[in-house]
């Protein structure tokens, strides 16, 4: 990945050497680190996502969120097929991931974004604005 810059703000911009790979963000302490994300339970996964080049692909994005070896099936959350070139918003309740097995007290990778299907070499995708954001309960 690298950065850019885009209107005053610094974007991640991925671009894809080999097929069927996906792209990881940690949580704030670095890669194999488990954080207790609790406080987020009841608020959400919230990231701006831009498709640059869909590289052929037909599939739709899902988002995962990684909780080390205990969760039962890490369980996706789809987000369907961004119209390429366009920015879009999505907000990920978190209390639906824990419901269908993400352990927050235990948080690996806070964002996996991935395709539900095959990708060719040079899929690129760019990313802002990522966060979990705590609301009241």
């Amino acid at each position: 990945y690298t950065q850019v810059a885009e209107d005053g703000n610094t974007l991640i911009d991925v671009k894809t050497n080999i097929a069927n790979i996906g792209i990881y963000i940690f949580a704030a302490s670095g890669f194999g680190v488990l954080e207790n994300l609790a406080d987020f339970y009841h608020g959400n996964l919230v990231f701006d996502l831009r498709v640059v080049d869909y590289a052929g692909s037909t599939s739709a994005f899902e988002v995962l969120v990684n909780c080390g070896g205990r969760c039962r099936n890490v369980p996706s959350y789809i987000i369907g097929r961004p119209d390429a070139g366009s920015w879009a918003t999505y907000r990920i309740p978190i209390k639906t991931l824990v419901d269908n097995g993400v352990d927050i007290t235990r948080v690996s990778e806070g964002l996996f974004l991935r395709l539900t299907g095959p990708s060719q070499p040079g899929l690129n995708v760019q990313m802002n604005n990522i966060r979990w954001e705590a609301l009241a309960p």
